[in-house]
């Protein structure tokens, strides 16, 4: 079984080769299940862009390409993405903490 960090690594380069490299910080996942019983991935990814930054195109077609990244390590869970400011992302650190 991959680890978790692996994963987090994994889509967060992927993040930073669509979105650019200064935009994207923290990547948080969490492994669970859907009301289906299927496998999926919550990923929160802290987001430093701005509003006007933030590009929906992009968004829509990054998780093609973590799935595929995923699949080349055997991990078929699919990512449900939230993305959060900052400030929103120190405040689950915390939690965490």
């Amino acid at each position: 079984m991959v680890e978790t960090r692996e994963i987090e690594t994994i889509v967060q380069r992927v993040l930073k080769s669509m979105f650019g490299e200064a935009r994207i910080g923290d990547v948080r996942i969490v492994r669970t299940q859907d009301e289906d019983g299927d496998d999926i991935l919550r990923v929160k990814v802290e987001f430093r862009g701005t509003e006007e930054e933030f590009d929906a195109n992009v968004a829509v077609r990054v998780v093609r390409h973590i799935r595929s990244r995923l699949a080349k390590v055997q991990v078929q869970a699919f990512p449900v993405i939230s993305y959060v400011s900052s400030s929103e992302m120190n405040e689950t650190r915390q939690a965490v903490a």
